[in-house]
C-alpha cells in the first residue's frame, strides 16, 4: 500500500503533472471572501447525472449527454422558486479528457439569476480506479424584478410599483455580476466513488450589492449488484456557503436497467430537515431517460405549500468519433 501511495505522489508532484498546473487555480479559489446562504439550484434527482453536482463527471460514461431539468418549488407559494438549467459535456480525445457546458436560470421571487459555464478535466485510468480533475468558469448574473421589491414607503401608480428608495432604484438596470472559477474531483473504484467540487467568485464584475460567494460540494455513491435485475445505490451529497451546512442522502433502485426508483432526504438534524424526495423514471427510447420527482415539505413552511415537483430529460447521444490521425498509406504495385 504503501508503495502504492509513493507512486501517486510521485506522478502527482512532477513539474507538468495536472495536479501541480491546478496550485494556481486552487490559490486563488482559497482567498477569502464574503459568502451567503443562497446555493445552486435544488434538486432531489441530481444523483442521476451528476455533472450537475460535480463537474468532474463529464466524459467518464465514454458518452456524450445532454441533460435537461425544470423544477417548480413550494407549489400555492406566491412568487415561490423555479428553475431551469441544461448542461452538455463530451469526452474530447484531443484534449485528453472532457469538456462540458451548463447553463441555468432561477427566478427566486424579487430577483432573477442565471449562470452560463465551461469545463474541463482530465480523467486517468489507473490500475486502483479512475481520477477525474479538472477546472472551470462560470458567469452569474442578478437581475432585479422592481415590481416584486416592496418597501414602507413604496407605492403603486397606474399599474407601476416605485419603491420609493434611493439605493434600490440605483440598482435597477445595472449589470449585477459576477465571474466564478471552480476546482473539482473525483475518484472511482468498482463499486465506490466520491468527489468534491468548490467553487468561489473571484471577480465581481459590478458593485452593486452582490458580495463574493463560496460554495462547497462533496459527494459519494456506493453502489450494490443485487443481481443481474436490481441495482441499488446509496447516494449522499453534503454542500456547504462555509457557513451554513445542508446534506442529501438518497437511495435508488434500477430495475431491469430500464426503470429507476427511489428517495433523496435532504437535512440532518431537527433544524435543517427540509423535504423529502420521491422519484420514478424509465428509458422512453434507447438513448432517453425520463424522470419525475416530487418533494414533500417537512420544515415549517410545509403547511402553506402542496411540496414541489421536478422533470428531468437525460439524452444520451453516444460515444463521439474519434478523429485519429492515421499512417500515410505505401502503395505496393505486387499488392494491387
Amino acid at each position: 500500500m504503501l508503495k502504492i501511495v509513493t507512486k501517486i505522489l510521485i506522478c502527482a508532484l512532477k513539474p507538468n503533472s495536472a495536479f501541480i498546473r491546478s496550485i494556481p487555480f486552487l490559490a486563488i479559489l482559497l482567498l477569502p471572501g464574503k459568502t451567503n446562504s443562497q446555493g445552486f439550484p435544488l434538486s432531489s434527482i441530481n444523483f442521476l447525472e451528476k455533472y450537475h453536482i460535480n463537474k468532474a463527471y463529464a466524459g467518464i460514461s465514454g458518452n456524450k449527454i445532454l441533460n435537461i431539468n425544470i423544477r417548480q418549488q413550494w407549489i400555492n407559494i406566491e412568487n415561490s422558486p423555479q428553475s431551469f438549467s441544461s448542461s452538455f459535456h463530451s469526452p474530447v480525445s484531443r484534449i485528453n479528457g472532457a469538456a462540458g457546458v451548463e447553463c441555468s436560470f432561477q427566478n427566486l421571487g424579487a430577483h432573477s439569476q442565471y449562470t452560463l459555464g465551461l469545463s474541463y478535466n482530465y480523467i486517468y485510468n489507473t490500475y486502483i480506479g479512475i481520477f477525474s480533475l479538472g477546472v472551470g468558469t462560470a458567469y452569474r448574473g442578478i437581475i432585479l424584478d422592481k415590481a416584486k421589491i416592496q418597501t414602507p414607503d413604496g407605492y403603486f401608480e397606474n399599474g407601476n410599483y416605485d419603491p420609493n428608495d434611493d439605493y434600490l432604484e440605483s440598482l435597477f438596470g445595472k449589470n449585477i455580476s459576477s465571474l466564478k472559477m471552480q476546482l473539482f474531483l473525483v475518484y472511482i473504484f468498482e463499486n465506490f466513488e466520491i468527489g468534491m467540487e468548490f467553487d468561489k467568485d473571484i471577480i465581481i464584475l459590478s458593485n452593486a450589492g452582490i458580495s463574493r460567494r463560496d460554495l462547497l460540494k462533496i459527494n459519494f455513491q456506493y453502489q450494490i449488484n443485487y443481481n443481474e435485475n436490481l441495482n441499488l445505490r446509496l447516494n449522499g451529497l453534503a454542500y456547504s456557503d462555509l457557513r451554513v451546512f445542508q446534506s442529501d442522502l438518497g437511495v435508488a433502485a434500477v430495475i431491469n436497467k430500464n426503470y429507476i426508483g427511489g428517495f433523496n432526504f435532504r437535512g440532518f438534524s431537527k433544524s435543517t430537515f427540509e423535504s423529502l424526495g420521491l422519484f420514478v423514471g424509465a428509458d422512453v427510447s434507447r438513448n432517453i431517460k425520463l424522470i419525475y420527482g416530487y418533494d414533500i415539505g417537512l420544515n415549517s413552511l410545509r403547511r402553506a405549500h402542496n411540496g414541489s415537483h421536478e422533470i428531468r430529460i437525460i439524452v444520451n447521444l453516444g460515444q463521439p468519433e474519434m478523429k485519429r490521425k492515421l499512417p500515410p498509406v505505401i502503395f505496393n504495385p505486387r499488392l494491387n
